[in-house]
């Protein structure tokens, strides 16, 4: 499944075009108009709604006050988004455009043609692309009386891939016969959506008017028709989720983790006997053999734990057991300090 993304063709864009712009009297301000009067204005045609209509610019008239928008003029009708009404013309029309951006797809509806050329050109001069397509076929015959009688079938739609460089000029010449028609031509870029699965369908919608009179008698009124479709279509949900978000390191799982770094790091020299600490100056120690390890003294724990000043987290549930000075809330984090350095002291028992 794919779509082009249109851009519209501004007045600055159009460069040349041989439709007229004449559908009716140009605006003029000096003019008075009555009720029902159309004029061609900022390339559409405005019906006066009212009489005595003297100086009021209809590009202006945001509240349609004095006049009414019918639509597009017939030159501008190609280019405006509608592809029920038609550009009509003679034996040929023709459009030159300059790009204002990069393009690569040409779509060309309702037409009332036998062919449509594309002509590209650079700045530069360099033609880079030029083809013409035919819009008129007919199926193989295999007897004179076919050659004869079998129709030619048209091709109303058309959708040509050409490349569409900014600042280029690009050139649309539709060839008819005596009378050409140009429902819509839509230029932009082809953009997927998906995959189209099981379950298109296809629609007509029909705006005629059958009615019958008193005696039974049936009146036609023919309207324009609009075919419709419907698309099914599946769209890659990895293209649309977005991205899951990063997981962030609770502070007790970060403080379990070891530094790599440290690892290669050289371990600090124990201070000398008797030199100068943050606790004052550091008593003798006799012997080597215990230094950095605490003393044995009824009551102390006699282990080995983290140097001064680190910080082991508790698992949860630790957190609840009673603390004969302060009880942990439930489900807090509880945390112990250990020191492990020569000449820590413990309370003996009492």
């Amino acid at each position: 499944m794919r779509i082009i993304l249109p851009t519209p063709v501004t007045p600055a864009a159009l460069l040349a075009s041989n439709i007229p712009e004449d559908d009716h009297p140009a605006w003029g301000a000096g003019q008075t108009y009555a009720r029902g009067a159309r004029v061609v204005a900022e390339h559409g045609v405005w019906e006066s709604v009212a009489d005595g209509n003297t100086g009021h610019d209809p590009a202006a008239d945001a509240l349609g006050s004095w006049w009414l928008r019918i639509g597009a003029t017939n030159r501008w009708r190609a280019f405006d988004e509608r592809i029920g009404g038609q550009t009509v013309g003679g034996p040929t029309i023709a459009y030159s455009i300059r790009l204002p951006r990069t393009l690569n797809r040409l779509a060309f509806f309702n037409l009332d043609a036998a062919s449509v050329r594309v002509t590209v050109t650079t700045p530069a001069g360099v033609t880079i692309h030029d083809k013409a397509v035919g819009l008129v076929a007919r199926d193989p015959v295999g007897t004179f009386w076919e050659y004869v009688f079998t129709e030619f079938a048209f091709t109303p739609n058309l959708i040509v891939a050409a490349p569409l460089p900014a600042g280029a000029t690009l050139d649309i010449t539709v060839t008819g016969g005596a009378v050409t028609r140009v429902g819509e031509i839509v230029m932009g870029r082809d953009t997927p959506v998906g995959t189209t699965v099981a379950g298109t369908g296809l629609g007509l919608v029909d705006y005629s008017v059958k009615q019958r009179d008193e005696w039974g008698g049936l009146y036609i009124v023919p309207r324009p028709v609009t075919r419709t479709v419907s698309l099914a279509f599946q769209v890659p949900l990895e293209d649309l989720a977005p991205a899951p978000p990063r997981r962030q390191r609770s502070p007790a799982h970060s403080a379990q983790i070891p530094n790599p770094a440290s690892k290669n790091r050289p371990a600090p020299d124990p201070p000398q006997d008797g030199a100068e600490t943050d606790d004052g100056p550091r008593p003798a120690e006799s012997g080597s053999g215990n230094r950095g390890r605490s003393e044995s003294q009824p009551g102390c724990s006699n282990r080995l734990g983290p140097r001064s000043g680190d910080v082991r987290p508790l698992h949860p549930l630790e957190g609840l057991r009673p603390d004969p000075g302060q009880r942990a809330r439930p489900g807090s984090v509880s945390t112990e300090t250990t020191t492990d350095r020569p000449g820590a002291r413990c309370s003996p028992p009492s």
